[in-house]
């Protein structure tokens, strides 16, 4: 397309897109000299990346950004640089990965299950984590005992220590003790797209290994105390603040005052999982997060009382620096706070001496000091958002604010005199709109790639609710500096006023992301793992942990759960495993029995996978969580069946669901366990029985009837007061494999040595979910392939 004189319209296609394809790469050379330190940031990364994945051949792809630089001596200098940022990270990285995997036992936890050791450390954990009775800490050792054999540790070796013992409410940062204990490899994830403790700590605290010390072990907490003066008193400070932000709140509101802790402080150990889930469903996690937000926030508190006690604006740069500093240390020291409190303390400083700063520089300068303190953060999600969401910010906040506010502006031809006051308000509130427009859509664009990576899940509500939500939290962090500055100076009366109030607000935070969390279509699981289920293909996934129990069956006539697990089993397979599929609606629940370690979790499924169906027996069910769920139900408006022996539920064309217990006439005869729904899938020429936690009674009743157990394979959990898996009933069935629960805790869901040696004499295989993790079944009509997450093994039935 051509102008009227003829020439080439920049506007054109394809002809624009070239010209516009020009004029960026142009820009881009012309800039990449103004901001040194992204692009050694970016060589950093690349090095790092290069020696973990044993990818050293992409440093060779360095020298290719000589090519964005015209002048040849700036060329030259650059790629100096870079090459020496990539390769010097790349060394530093190598060498603390082999520190780390030179820990001297990992060859002989690696082949034994557990080792029992003593030895001495002290605590390098900010606050011990509660996980049920216990409490978590990452110790850093002095010297381990094994065999009576004292092994060297030169490399200040860190381990996850599981602390379950009287003393542990004594346990404090700096804390030196003396301890006996089992070592063992750190645990896995227990299912396909599940958060895998081993990564996660091997990041995060550079450890491979676990020490667990109980009540039987020795637990002795020296006088010496060890660590740094400046986190200690970041410490002690956060736990006088915490103190100051819970005045004058009564015990029913300390959940809630939880999510001011946590926004404020960091303490996310304070804030409820089920408050958190609103949160991560309407995309607003990152309140949590002490980010750039928070930072700003408490910049802005400081700079207003300097300037009202008459501090100049140049003074005051001098100790807002060191004061955001110390509040990135006070709240964890998390890649978010100091990449924000650096970022602060850079634009400031510039301010300070009258020069122009760069918010890529600050970003690359950020990079840059938290990966010379350690390079293994830069494998957490956290740490590659923080600085995603910031990067997309700082390249698209400004042009998408412009865009967003252009339509509605006053024309800038117009003098301002001959303008109303109302329209300049109005043009005030449209462009502060239009920037929490552009903001929000921005972190949403920046982190998209990298929720849908590593979390299977992006939610489409956040571009709204951040726009609500995010100065709503802002305002609650202002007020909970407030309260600390009267508490501070002893007026703990108005503190308690004023945390009432801020309370109130957090209520409302709350509400708010619940309603968006409600949305339909709020959050998105975008794992859809690529599997081949052709129409005689059923793939059922077991799941359970410490006795609770979960089914995932998938075939082309949809996705049927039976049972969702307690809490425990939900987060820890359930929804990690729905996520990975890129399941967001059930066809079908069924309720097998009033148990909450099998359908404790069946509110939150119901209210964000809602099911077409709701299948349960015709017993009472007396679980204190079922009239929340028979709630929902009516609320939902979801279909709702009752059934019983005999009946046959037609799944598909080649499988159909039968009924083997309760009948017509049975009625519950005590615990929740007695009132178990017993199914078995027939698919095919293959039968799979479900007995769930029935025991000895429902047993024995099965038989009573005569009912054709004989099936291919056994899925079973543990009554929690009979014996059950008869020698009568195991005969009955005839199963090749048996899938059980099994746990040490608690004890009734310990499988009986008795019973695992009979039925191995027998030659059937028992695979123990505890041990394994989720179990995926392959079914079509030639074979049965069983695939344990965990143990790596996989066995085949054959017709």
């Amino acid at each position: 397309t051509t102008s009227a004189s003829g020439a080439e319209d920049p506007g054109s296609i394809p002809g624009g897109c070239t010209f516009f394809m020009v004029r960026s790469v142009q820009s881009l050379k012309n800039r990449a000299l103004q901001v040194p330190l992204f692009w050694l940031a970016m060589a950093a990364v690349l090095g790092i990346f290069a020696v973990d994945l044993d990818w050293r051949w992409s440093l060779g792809l360095i020298p290719l950004a000589a090519l964005f630089i015209r002048k040849k001596a700036a060329a030259l200098i650059l790629l100096v640089g870079l090459l020496v940022a990539g390769v010097g990270f790349g060394v530093i990285h190598q060498q603390r990965i082999s520190r780390i995997k030179a820990f001297p036992l990992l060859s002989t936890i690696e082949t034994l299950e557990t080792l029992s050791v003593s030895g001495r450390g002290w605590v390098v954990s900010d606050t011990p984590l509660q996980t049920g009775q216990a409490v978590r800490v990452i110790l850093e050792l002095d010297e381990l005992d094994f065999r009576g054999t004292k092994v060297r540790l030169p490399n200040r070796d860190h381990v996850v220590a599981l602390i379950d013992h009287p003393l542990s409410a004594n346990l404090v940062y700096g804390a030196e003790i003396e301890f006996t204990g089992e070592l063992k490899k750190i645990g896995k994830a227990q299912s396909p797209g599940a958060f895998d403790p081993s990564i996660y700590f091997y990041r995060s605290a550079n450890a491979l290994a676990e020490i667990d010390i109980d009540v039987a072990d020795r637990l002795d907490i020296t006088n010496r105390h060890r660590g740094s003066m400046l986190r200690k008193a970041a410490i002690s400070s956060r736990q006088w603040m915490e103190v100051a932000l819970s005045q004058g709140i009564p015990e029913s509101q300390s959940e809630i005052n939880g999510i001011i802790l946590a926004m404020a402080l960091g303490a996310r150990e304070k804030s409820p999982d089920d408050v958190e889930d609103f949160f991560r469903l309407s995309g607003t996690m990152h309140i949590f997060a002490v980010s750039g937000l928070h930072v700003g926030v408490v910049a802005g508190m400081f700079w207003f009382l300097l300037k009202w006690l008459g501090v100049t604006r140049r003074s005051s740069v001098f100790i807002i620096i060191p004061a955001v500093l110390f509040y990135a240390l006070l709240t964890g020291l998390s890649p978010s706070s100091f990449r924000a409190a650096v970022m602060l303390a850079a634009c400031l400083a510039g301010f300070a001496l009258k020069q122009k700063t760069s918010s890529l520089n600050g970003i690359g300068f950020a990079a840059l000091l938290l990966l010379a303190v350690d390079t293994q953060p830069l494998f957490l999600p956290g740490f590659q958002l923080s600085f995603c969401v910031v990067l997309a910010l700082s390249l698209m906040g400004v042009f998408l604010s412009k865009r967003i506010h252009h339509p509605f502006r006053i024309d800038e031809f117009i003098p301002k005199r001959r303008i109303p006051t109302w329209r300049l308000r109005i043009d005030l509130v449209v462009k502060m709109l239009a920037a929490g427009i552009a903001i929000s859509l921005a972190s949403w664009l920046g982190s998209l790639g990298l929720m849908s990576s590593h979390f299977h899940g992006i939610s489409i509500v956040a571009i709204v609710a951040n726009i609500f939500m995010v100065p709503l939290a802002s305002a609650i962090v202002v007020i909970a500096g407030i309260s600390v500055f009267f508490y501070g100076v002893k007026l703990g009366i108005v503190s308690a006023v004023i945390n009432f109030l801020n309370v109130k607000l957090a209520a409302l935070l709350v509400f708010l992301a619940q309603v968006f969390a409600g949305w339909p279509g709020a959050h998105l699981h975008t794992g859809g793992r690529s599997i081949d289920i052709t129409p005689d293909t059923v793939l059922l996934d077991v799941m359970g942990i410490r006795g609770g129990g979960a089914v995932l069956a998938t075939s082309q006539s949809g996705n049927w759960m039976i049972d969702c697990g307690g809490n425990f089993t939900f987060r820890q397979q359930v929804l990690p495993l729905l996520r990975e599929r890129g399941i967001n609606r059930l066809d079908c629940l069924v309720l097998t029995h009033g148990d909450s370690g099998h359908i404790g979790a069946a509110p939150y499924l119901l209210n964000y996978l809602t099911p077409k169906w709701v299948i349960e027996s015709n017993l009472d069910n007396r679980a204190r969580i079922y009239p929340e769920i028979r709630q929902i139900v009516e609320n939902q408006r979801i279909n709702r069946m009752q059934i019983e022996a005999g009946q046959k539920l037609r799944w598909g064309d080649e499988s159909v669901w039968e009924v083997l217990y309760p009948g017509a006439n049975d009625p519950p005869t005590g615990v929740a366990d007695d009132g178990c729904l017993v199914l078995r899938l027939k698919t095919g020429p293959w039968k799979i029985l479900f007995t769930s936690d029935c025991g000895f009674l429902i047993e024995q009743r099965i038989i009573e009837e005569n009912w054709s157990l004989n099936s291919d394979i056994w899925i079973r959990g543990q009554h929690s007061e009979t014996h059950s898996g008869t020698r009568e009933f195991l005969e009955k069935i005839n199963p090749k494999i048996i899938i059980s629960s099994h746990s040490r805790f608690p004890p009734h869901e310990k499988l009986a040595d008795e019973w695992i040696s009979h039925v191995g004499k027998t030659g059937i295989q028992l695979i123990k979910l505890d041990e394994v993790g989720t179990v995926n079944l392959q079914i079509t009509n030639q074979k049965i392939v069983v695939k344990p997450f965990l143990s790596g093994q996989r066995f085949e039935l054959q017709r």
